[in-house]
């Protein structure tokens, strides 16, 4: 006969134990499964995070092309670094190399140091603005047998100051602006423009070119001026007068030497 506990045999409770056993199991290793799962979950958290602020203070140096300061007819590239860090040693390769109206002229985009060395340093903030090409000259040349290139893509390689090098992509698009519209907005560029030819204009001035000129100026109150101005008029109908008479004075001083004798009788008595 077999001892019993609450009606269980040994048996019984060893099936338990066993059972029990076997749930402690399952449930420690699903304890570990989401401690390990929520570990890897922090894990790409600080990851992200790392990454995020190493992304946030990075140096950023974006090339573009921009309508120019001086006309929207003509476009920039520009080099910036949008970045929180100094990018050092920035290399920029162009393909196809960059090609413009002027290099026709000697002034070779694609030679210029800022494409063929790499620039020491890019401030945070700091940018470089060259003029690319005129989009009236350009749009001329496009209908000869010689066209530009209208895409260019190009191949941004720097560091930052800590050595982590950094390789960007960009793309030039000369025809990004195509279609579009554009207002003109006088700024100091166009008052000095009107500045320089004033200047010229009077550079050109004959008074001007002798050196010297005089300038006769008064200084009157209005009522001075209006009684000036009667005066003078009463002066000249004066003068107008008295010319008038003079006039008539000679013309009855003249009528009255050839004014014919009244007969020829007295014309005989008066004769010696």
């Amino acid at each position: 006969m077999q001892d019993t506990f609450w009606g269980l045999s040994a048996t019984g409770w060893t099936a338990i134990y066993t059972l029990l056993t076997a749930g402690l199991l399952v449930l420690a290793f699903v304890a570990a499964l989401v401690a390990s799962r929520q570990w890897k979950s922090g894990e790409m958290a600080r990851e992200d995070a790392r990454t995020a602020a190493q992304e946030a203070s990075r140096p950023y140096v974006v090339v573009t092309l921009e309508p120019g300061l001086a006309s929207p007819d003509i476009l920039d590239v520009v080099i910036r670094n949008s970045g929180q860090r100094p990018a050092l040693n920035t290399r920029i390769h162009a393909t196809p190399p960059l090609a413009t109206t002027n290099d026709m002229h000697g002034y070779s985009l694609a030679d210029a140091r800022l494409f063929t060395e790499p620039i020491a340093m890019l401030a945070p903030g700091q940018q470089v603005r060259v003029m690319f090409d005129s989009l009236f000259q350009r749009s001329q040349r496009q209908d000869t047998d010689n066209p530009l290139p209208t895409r260019h893509d190009l191949s941004v390689t720097y560091a930052d100051s800590s050595g982590h090098p950094y390789s960007d992509a960009a793309v030039l698009d000369v025809e990004q602006y195509k279609g579009t519209l554009h207002t003109s907005v006088n700024t100091v560029h166009d008052l000095t423009k009107a500045v320089e030819k004033i200047h010229d204009t009077l550079r050109r001035a004959a008074i001007l070119s002798s050196g010297t000129a005089s300038v006769e100026a008064t200084v009157e109150s209005p009522t001075e001026r209006e009684e000036r101005i009667r005066r003078e008029r009463e002066e000249e109908v004066a003068r107008v007068r008295a010319r008038n008479a003079e006039h008539q004075a000679l013309m009855d001083e003249v009528m009255g030497k050839v004014q014919p004798p009244a007969s020829g009788t007295d014309a005989e008595d008066q004769s010696p």
